[in-house]
């Protein structure tokens, strides 16, 4: 084997290592960890699940758009405070419901579709912050090894 030979790539979805023998590709051709692509599939799938009960339940409630908000939310500042505010909504939505007459289940489907999404997105969104603080405190120990570690100096 050729010490230049390249044995694993960058995951597209983590930004973790994959092994080229287990790496899969998405649909773009990116390297990722099947369990990672699998995911995103999965919290694609139930975003149009929720997106087509949105126009059905926004005449009766702020919810759908207040999820919407936080689900396309790309400030990674202003993220958990979307995500609360979605919980939010839901919660007095939920609260409604339980004083209106009826089951109202497939509104009930789609709020408990609508907290899975909010769920995987505020994991992942932590998981790529303890990652960047990782990085900041290797960084940090990094510069404070090099500046304590006493420097060779030629002999006389």
């Amino acid at each position: 084997m050729n010490d230049e030979e390249i044995t694993f790539l960058t995951c597209v979805q983590c930004g973790k290592p994959v092994s080229l023998r287990i790496a899969t590709t998405d649909e773009y051709g990116h390297a990722v960890h099947k369990e990672c692509y699998e995911l995103r599939l999965k919290a694609e799938s139930d975003a149009r699940t929720v997106k087509d009960d949105i126009a059905r339940y926004s005449a009766l409630s702020n919810w759908p758009d207040v999820y919407t908000n936080a689900m396309l939310e790309l400030e990674d500042a202003v993220l958990a405070e979307r995500i609360v505010e979605a919980r939010e909504e839901i919660a007095k939505r939920l609260m409604e419901l339980n004083h209106l007459p009826g089951l109202h289940t497939a509104e009930r489907q789609a709020i408990n579709d609508a907290l899975q999404g909010l769920l995987i997105v505020e994991r992942e969104d932590q998981r790529y912050k303890a990652a960047e603080m990782g990085k900041a405190a290797l960084e940090k120990t990094s510069s404070i090894a090099r500046r304590s570690t006493p420097q060779e100096s030629e002999p006389d």
